[in-house]
């Protein structure tokens, strides 16, 4: 190794040093000298590619990788990288090709299969999505994204049974995401496993017993499956911790209200209403329970927020005769 070769690799040393540092100007200011006298170094134009995309600079930085890839296409990471900047700019195509390239080179790793699969399922091939996505988690079974994408794509197919193991799998690797649990418990509801839904409502009131808002939007899952006392008894748990959540309060006056029980709904949408007074589904709620309740001119007065609800904006109805327009000043 002459000295000149000496001198380049300890700028390589030390630009490569800035970059696991995260320090992109002083590693691009680097391996710009590397390129200055060695144009066709594929990793320092490697690498610099990935500079640049931490610099937000992608047309440079699929430059950068294209004349790595040209100098040296035998190398799979180079495929791989090329194949997630093809992804940011929604190039499916060329991301796919991308990383078939690469794991035709590697021999497949779970990052390629995990990230084939995310360009497979965004082109709507969710079959081959699985595939893949199985294939990751086979190398590397703590793919908790490659888990959850699963997850959902059995939701997708209607393979409740499947989504719901997968939502499991999911939580086990990742205790502490409340998303997780709520999906599983809506995936358990829909396929009636009583036994596993009511162990797994069990485990998330008790991870969760401190949290408002996480027990907020179990209420929530539970209450759209039906399974309104449990909705009702945690959006209770919820209020002791919370009693000024007004979410809490509307959940337990839809499952109370829903199960018949609208006269001991009235406090709790009366509160929700009063602590969110522009919100047009709380306020559109109590009206409901006013009218059911045989208060007709709060209800009825009231009863104008369903024109504030999305999507009922053609069907305002306005006739002229006072009445209409008194009531629903």
């Amino acid at each position: 190794m002459n000295h000149d070769d000496a001198d380049l690799n300890a700028f390589v040393a030390r630009a490569d040093a800035h970059f696991s540092a995260r320090r992109m100007t002083e590693a691009m200011s680097g391996y710009r000298k590397v390129l200055a006298v060695r144009p066709r170094d594929a990793h320092a134009l490697h690498r610099m590619g990935l500079a640049c995309v931490h610099t937000d600079e992608m047309d440079r930085a699929r430059e950068y990788l294209e004349q790595a890839l040209q100098i040296a296409p035998e190398r799979a990471e180079l495929w791989e990288h090329a194949g997630l900047l093809a992804a940011l700019k929604r190039n499916h195509a060329s991301a796919e090709a991308s990383y078939r390239r690469a794991i035709s080179l590697a021999g497949g790793t779970a990052s390629l299969h995990r990230n084939l699969a995310d360009c497979l399922r965004l082109s709507g091939r969710l079959d081959e999505a699985m595939a893949h996505y199985e294939k990751s988690i086979e190398i590397d079974s703590g793919l908790h994204h490659a888990v959850r994408a699963l997850a959902r794509i059995c939701t997708e197919l209607g393979k409740i049974d499947e989504a719901a193991g997968y939502w499991q799998q999911a939580w086990m690797l990742d205790p502490a995401s409340p998303q997780d649990v709520l999906d599983l418990i809506a995936a358990l509801a829909k396929a009636g496993d009583n036994r596993e839904l009511d162990e797994a409502i069990r485990q998330a009131r008790t991870r969760f017993a401190d949290n408002a808002d996480t027990l907020n939007s179990l209420a929530y899952v539970l209450n759209t499956h039906d399974r309104f006392s449990e909705a009702l008894s945690v959006a209770r748990q919820g209020l002791v911790i919370d009693p000024q959540h007004p979410f809490l309060h509307h959940n337990a006056a839809s499952a109370l209200s829903i199960t018949g029980n609208v006269a001991d709904s009235r406090p709790h949408s009366i509160e929700a209403a009063r602590l969110l007074p522009d919100n047009p589904y709380l306020q559109f709620h109590l009206a409901g329970v006013q009218l059911v309740l045989g208060e007709f001119e709060e209800g009825w007065k009231r009863y104008r927020w369903f024109y504030e609800l999305p999507g009922t904006e053609n069907e305002r109805i306005r006739p002229d005769f006072p009445e209409w327009c008194h009531g629903s000043a």
